[in-house]
């Protein structure tokens, strides 16, 4: 399937601007997660599990921040992948509406924060470590936890797996990360919402799907492994 309009643009200006390894697959992963978000299909199917509970829109914001990554991508700094995070959390902070893109501005944050300690490139476990840095932020300022029926099931779930695998090596690392987080969405149909617009709906409504920012997260997740897996093997 070719990859919609909007990105085609971005792919065309964006392929040789990365001069670091780490930078080209930070670029590659963005346009694969931002892809698959901007899809039709995607932003129909997360708008439609957040009729019940929300406000019908999830996929429609999710579609919005990665337009706004996607625009920004050329001028994403190459001196650091800390650095090339706070750039993108800033994107978003400045050119992003709703909720989900201040739950990724905090998340992308966190994750510049913990790899601002890295010395050269990052390793799986120190990625890992980031992705629990920014769940821990998220979990922090938003007042949510793991079993509230929010991103945080699938992101926590994620981040655990690639810690727990990360001796196995990056690509096996990568790939239980992205099984846990599909999983995490998907348990998130049988929890009870306890932050959120969906905590007001009532409880046969929030049974009817999965918790769409989870599995946009799930969703995003699985598309740049599979966009990374060569290299990562």
């Amino acid at each position: 399937v070719d990859p919609p309009a909007e990105s085609k643009l971005m792919h065309s200006t964006t392929a040789s601007a990365s001069s670091s390894s780490s930078g080209r697959l930070l670029r590659t992963a963005v346009i694969a997660a931002c892809d698959v978000l901007i899809a039709d299909a995607t932003v129909s199917a997360l708008n439609s599990m957040d009729r019940n509970c929300g406000n019908s829109d999830c996929g429609t914001t999710h579609r919005d921040a990665s337009l706004v990554l996607l625009q920004s991508l050329a001028s994403m700094p190459d001196a650091s992948i800390a650095d090339a995070m706070t750039f993108l959390s800033q994107q978003l902070e400045h050119g992003c509406r709703g909720a989900i893109g201040g739950i990724y501005v905090l998340g992308l944050e966190a994750v510049a924060g913990s790899l601002r300690e890295c010395s050269g490139e990052p390793s799986i476990a120190q990625w890992a470590e980031a992705a629990l840095a920014a769940a821990r932020c998220i979990a922090r300022e938003g007042g949510a936890k793991v079993g509230d029926r929010t991103l945080l099931d699938a992101l926590v779930p994620a981040a655990d797996a690639l810690q727990e695998n990360a001796s196995q090596g990056a690509a096996e690392a990568f790939k239980a990360a992205v099984a846990a987080a599909k999983q995490g969405a998907k348990d998130t149909q049988r929890m009870v919402a306890r932050d959120g617009r969906a905590r007001h709906s009532p409880r046969w409504k929030q049974s009817q799907n999965a918790d769409p920012g989870a599995v946009g997260f799930a969703k995003w997740l699985e598309a740049v492994e599979k966009a990374l897996r060569q290299q990562l093997s």
